[in-house]
């Protein structure tokens, strides 16, 4: 909550870390300090029996992450995620995917889920790879859905030439110019697991080379944010 004082932010949404698990005490206390200020994305454990979807998003909560990375656990089960879904479904929730560029493969079985997608981390590219080009036609047409999003976050983990991340930052900006009304601004902080993390005032600096004038900046910080997190 300081950062974002220091940074000039007075809205927020805050995702669940991996490390925190299913307890979502620490996150739901954050959400009740900031009195409707901050939003929350939750980790689910199964089918989410127990849950009262309803109680959550009167609390803040406003959508459920899967992490379809490896050294974050096992891949989730399609479906409890359905069943999951058809319960997140009427309060107007969304899913947020995190995974990384190789594994797109795997995004239409989640576009049959009936609720909003978001891609997290612009789907971890990795810019080395041959297969670079590919990946990004494959985002880009996934964000030709109307269900689909992107998160223009962790450029700087995206990156290979490193601060002030020009690579990571050209892919976002590719992104946003292709698909304005489907991206969404944010970062990685704390920046866990990460070999340089960044300074994050450097990364608010980095959002005018990605929206470039103040029409597309609200775009990306206000009114596509406001369809997903009110």
């Amino acid at each position: 909550m300081a950062l974002h004082h220091a940074l000039g932010f007075d809205h927020a949404v805050l995702v669940q870390p991996a490390a925190h698990g299913s307890d979502h005490a620490a996150l739901l206390d954050c959400l009740a300090r900031t009195q409707g200020r901050y939003r929350g994305i939750m980790l689910v454990d199964g089918d989410g029996a127990g849950l009262s979807f309803d109680a959550l998003h009167r609390q803040g909560m406003r959508g459920v992450r899967y992490n379809l990375l490896p050294h974050l656990g096992a891949l989730p089960d399609m479906g409890r995620v359905g069943a999951i879904a058809d319960r997140i479904a009427p309060p107007g929730w969304h899913i947020c995917v995190h995974l990384e560029g190789r594994d797109l493969d795997h995004m239409p079985a989640w576009l049959d889920l009936g609720v909003p997608i978001v891609i997290d981390h612009m789907a971890r590219l990795d810019l080395n790879s041959s297969e670079l080009d590919n990946q990004i036609d494959q985002l880009m047409d996934l964000l030709s859905h109307p269900q689909v999003f992107v998160k223009l976050s962790a450029a700087d983990r995206l990156s290979v030439s490193g601060a002030p991340y020009d690579d990571g930052i050209a892919i976002a900006r590719r992104l946003f110019a292709a698909q304005p009304e489907k991206c969404l601004w944010g970062t990685d902080f704390p920046h866990p697991n990460h070999p340089s993390p960044p300074d994050d005032a450097t990364l608010v600096d980095l959002i005018a080379a990605i929206a470039p004038d103040r029409h597309s900046q609200r775009l990306l910080l206000i009114e596509t944010p406001q369809k997903l997190y009110l």
